[in-house]
């Protein structure tokens, strides 16, 4: 018994050590098999991200080729998404390389290699893209982009096809060493049994851990297995979403297979099934299958790989636009296989008919008529130079476009003064091209008459509309300017507004003549009609007179009246002349010798009167003025201020000259009688308007010192207080 038992031992102990070889053995091949498995998913998953990446890089292409910059110009965002995608592309362009350089499969190899050139052109031609600068260049380069792009995919699908063979077969050899490891488990549990495990099979807990174990990576197994479904599931919905299917023929079965898209693409039924015969009847009769039915024949026979545009009939008679990739594939010089991918691109057509239409159009106003057109970018930078603009200024639109800014046909100093102005507007410094754009920057538009210099360097007059270009965020991308040339316009605004000016100039004649004869005839009827009066008084009693005497006596009156008479008529025609001197000669004059020279023509009222008079001519020392005319005012005003002195004090005169706001004045300040001015005010330079019982006051010299300062289009006012003094106010 206890040899048996020892024999049952040594066989249980075996069992387990078979058990547990076994269970390591598998669990290594399981582990081998699940983590090639994840590398043939990972492969397939990035290959799918890849083959979206490259369609979504060519998609920005062209949308990039379709915009003008003058309405729709690519912004940051545009630009950053494009790099986002450059950057997750390359990224798993290294992932692939690095998954390939693991699982060392020949036929991965070959397909990876071929992959690189067009991988790089891509990399290269996004680049060229970003730093196009003008449409057509931005075409070419898209063109490129979407054949590599194209290219690309092809040779993804290839990679996509193979990686899916050969995870297909590493999942059925996983399968089949599971089967083999289920089997001989099921043989050990029978062993187990019949040597006596059974009994024991509760208290060998490591041989049950052994067995979850085994549950466990099986598990793992049916997890790849779904993971892999799901990745076959995006890659199928990816191509939904582009609308790109796949096609293969089997020459040596005869069969034609569709995928679904391909399907949906000639709109036949999902249980449609191509013949052969009849396949390529649903391209277009006409150039569309004479160009496919050749491109079939020369892949059989020569393996060229084609990549064509073509209009198909659909099953329901709908015409659309598809893309036509196919590779031919070769057994001992025989073509046994034609395979690649259908995609719809009906919606691309159409966009680039509208563009087309678009463009055209949009060039048709541009180049219509003399209008100057010119759009920059943020920066200044000519980005359009339309026909009229070459017209207009003389320069070509390649001696413009991206190179120069406006300022190449603008005058240096309007640019100057238009800053200066703008500056003052908006409180702060504007130069450079902002002068231009600054009211745009505002979201307004600004009108203004500028000065353009061609390439010849003759000028033209023109007016200037600039606007801000916007994108479809309503974000500045650009400035537009629309010239008109207004050279004629403007000389005959010139030739009205001389013509305009002279008719004022004559309008404004006429009314002070007129108004300097209804002034002398009111002062006249004023002033000579007391004199008159007298006279026709006088000489009815010098006719009513008897004695030669009392005749005598009345004659005498005459003269005297007669004699007032003369006065007034004489100061009435100098106050007529001084209005009438429109022509007087202005020269520089010094305050100071003007000064000078009154103080010694009146040096006896002076010395007479103990006067102190004192100048200060510091502020303004001299004056544009008629030297005859400051005499005179300069005069009458030290006369006056010497005649109306106080009795109770020496007479205190002071000649101050100021500058107030760009202007030039003259203050003569007394401290004699002053004057009422509540009462006087509106009669103060009156002619024969006296203020004081002084028997030399006749009023005339205020007058005429009015006369003539106003003549000059000058003011004076008065400010005066009674037994204080008098300030006079001469405003230049």
């Amino acid at each position: 018994m206890a040899t048996l038992l020892k024999s049952t031992q040594a066989r249980f102990l075996i069992i387990i050590a078979t058990v547990l070889l076994i269970l390591i053995v598998g669990q290594i091949i399981v582990h081998q098999r699940i983590s090639l498995q994840a590398a043939d998913a990972e492969i397939i998953n990035t290959s799918g991200k890849q083959r979206i990446l490259s369609q979504q890089i060519a998609k920005l292409g062209l949308l990039m080729a379709r915009t003008d910059k003058l309405f729709d110009t690519q912004d940051q965002k545009v630009s950053q998404y494009l790099n986002e995608l450059l950057t997750e592309f390359k990224s798993n362009h290294t992932n692939l390389n690095q998954q390939e350089s693991k699982l060392h499969v020949p036929a991965l190899n070959s397909l990876y290699s071929k992959t690189t050139p067009s991988y790089q052109s891509i990399i290269q031609l996004v680049q060229r893209l970003q730093q196009a600068n003008d449409l057509l260049s931005r075409r070419v380069v898209s063109d490129s982009l979407n054949l590599k792009a194209e290219e690309f995919l092809i040779h993804m699908e290839f990679i996509v096809d193979e990686s899916e063979k050969i995870a297909v077969s590493r999942i059925d050899d996983l399968r089949a060493v599971e089967m083999k490891l289920a089997g001989i488990a099921i043989v050990i549990l029978m062993l187990e049994f019949i040597f006596l495990v059974f009994p024991l099979f509760k208290e060998n807990k490591d041989l049950s851990a052994l067995i979850l174990e085994l549950k466990e990576s099986k598990a793992k197994v049916i997890a790849k297995d779904e993971e892999k479904r799901k990745v076959e599931e995006i890659l199928s919905k990816t191509n939904e979403v582009a609308r790109i299917g796949t096609w293969e023929v089997d020459n040596v079965k005869g069969i034609i297979s569709w995928s679904k898209v391909t399907r949906e693409i000639h709109e036949v039924p999902e249980d449609y099934t191509p013949e052969l015969s009849t396949a390529i009847n649903f391209f277009k009769e006409g150039a569309s299958r004479t160009a496919i039915e050749k491109a079939v024949e020369e892949a059989m026979e020569k393996g060229t790989p084609y990549d064509l545009e073509l209009e198909l009939v659909t099953a329901k008679g709908n015409n659309v636009w598809a893309r036509a990739i196919g590779k031919a594939e070769f057994e001992n010089n025989q073509c046994t296989r034609l395979y690649g991918v259908f995609q719809d691109i009906s919606a691309i057509k159409a966009s680039q008919k509208a563009l087309h239409a678009t463009n055209a159009e949009m060039s048709a106003i541009l180049n219509a008529g003399p209008t100057s057109i010119i759009t920059t970018d943020l920066n200044g930078i000519i980005t359009n130079f339309n026909k009229g603009a070459e017209d207009l200024l003389k320069y070509t639109a390649t001696e413009i476009v991206g190179i120069q800014t406006p300022a190449i046909f603008h005058l240096e100093e309007e640019v100057i003064e238009r800053g200066l102005q703008l500056s003052e507007e908006f409180g702060r410094e504007i130069e450079g091209f902002d002068v231009f754009v600054e009211h745009a920057k505002q979201d307004t538009f600004e009108s203004r008459n500028w000065t353009y210099v061609r390439k010849n360097g003759s000028k033209i007059q023109v007016q200037l509309v600039v606007t801000a270009l916007k994108d479809e965020n309503q974000e500045i991308c650009g400035y537009i300017g629309i010239a008109t040339d207004i050279s004629d316009m403007v000389e005959q605004q010139s030739k009205l507004l001389a013509a305009k000016n002279d008719l004022k100039e004559l309008s404004e004649r006429l009314t002070f003549q007129n108004q300097q004869l209804a002034s002398f005839a009111h002062i006249a009827s004023h002033n000579l009609r007391s004199p008159i009066s007298n006279l026709s008084s006088l000489l009815n009693l010098y006719n009513m007179s008897e004695g030669e005497e009392e005749k005598s006596n009345i004659f005498g009156h005459f003269e005297k009246v007669i004699g007032h008479l003369t006065d007034t008529l004489e100061v009435l025609v100098e106050s007529i002349k001084i209005k009438e001197d429109l022509n007087q000669r202005i020269e520089t004059i010094s305050f100071e010798e003007i000064f000078n020279k009154t103080k010694d023509m009146l040096v006896d009222e002076v010395l007479h009167t103990d006067a102190k008079i004192s100048c200060d001519f510091s502020q303004a020392p001299k004056v544009s003025y008629n030297k005859l005319y400051l005499e005179s005012i300069m005069m009458n005003l030290l006369t006056n201020a010497i005649k109306y002195r106080s009795p109770e004090r020496k007479p205190e005169i002071s000649l101050i000259t100021r500058v107030e706001d760009g202007k030039i004045s003259l203050e003569v300040h007394d401290n004699g009688l002053g004057i009422d001015l509540e009462k006087h005010n509106q009669k103060l330079f009156g002619l024969n308007k006296t203020f004081h019982r002084n028997p030399e006051a006749k009023g005339v010299g205020l007058y005429i010192t009015k006369t003539q300062v106003e003549s000059m289009n000058g003011t004076i006012s008065a400010n005066s207080k009674v037994n204080q003094g008098s300030t006079f106010t001469v405003k230049f």
